[in-house]
């Protein structure tokens, strides 16, 4: 396995984790640009996510920003909802450009908020049902696509000020930990663990220890470390890459999974 591979990793799970995310997006980018075998790109990303948000809500919850009273609604529905897109094959061109639409909106109105000093923590959350029907739809898309969610969570919970920045981080942290994890059963149940599955993934073993040490790196700074609005000026350009790399990817035609 290439050492750039390993080291492009290693800065996706840092940077990402600074904002509670587990990079699942820029993982796939990565391995359909190192021409990795379609099937197994989804298995490794979310194995990826999941080692990442697992050191990221550890040092989330040890630095006392994980807010569960937010939390927990979201996850109700989003776990098995995920589940559920790991099974499901579709083609998912359109909603993507839609998405990458809505995740560039979003990471503006971050910044704009962040600019007025607005980015603060409402006082009142929202009601336990509308943010379990939020998490079933963000569950879903993130199982079928073969990310954890969070990238579409955090422009949610941000703009509607439902916690401040670093309480979004942790909630994303483990919003995209437990659906990667249901998305992985789903993917692998989908790929009806192949006999040469273990085979196919075993040479990217290192990828983990890799990812691990950057995610662990990234949230322990920004729990620790970082200000609020450094960590909402982190989430919005994650938010507008992210929102670049769809766009670019569907004209040009690259499947990233």
């Amino acid at each position: 396995m290439s050492y750039l591979l390993l080291t492009c990793f290693f800065c996706v799970a840092v940077i990402h984790s600074v904002a509670g995310f587990g990079g699942g997006s820029s993982y796939l980018a990565l391995m359909a640009l190192f021409g990795i075998s379609t099937t197994i790109i989804p298995v490794i990303a979310l194995a990826c996510n999941i080692v990442v948000t697992a050191c990221g809500t550890s040092n989330f919850v040890n630095a006392r920003q994980m807010r569960w009273s937010l939390v927990w609604p979201y996850l109700i529905m989003s776990v098995p909802f995920s589940y559920l897109g790991g099974l499901t094959p579709v083609r998912e061109e359109v909603y993507l450009l839609l998405l990458a639409g809505l995740l560039f909106l979003s990471s503006l109105r971050i910044v704009f908020a962040n600019e007025r000093n607005s980015l603060r923590e409402s006082k009142r959350l929202p009601p336990a049902r509308i943010a379990a029907i939020i998490g079933a739809l963000l569950g879903y898309l993130s199982g079928v696509v073969g990310i954890g969610g969070g990238v579409f969570l955090s422009p949610i919970l941000l703009t509607r000020r439902w916690g401040n920045p670093k309480q979004v981080a942790a909630t994303c942290s483990l919003f995209i930990l437990l659906n990667s994890a249901a998305g992985l059963l789903g993917q692998l149940q989908k790929l009806q663990l192949a006999s040469n599955l273990l085979a196919s993934v075993a040479p990217f073993a290192l990828l983990l220890p890799a990812v691990f040490v950057g995610g662990f790196l990234g949230s322990y700074l920004s729990a620790s470390k970082f200000s609020q609005r450094a960590v909402a000026n982190i989430i919005a350009l994650l938010l507008f890459l992210v929102s670049i790399r769809l766009t670019a990817t569907e004209f040009i035609h690259v499947r990233l999974w």
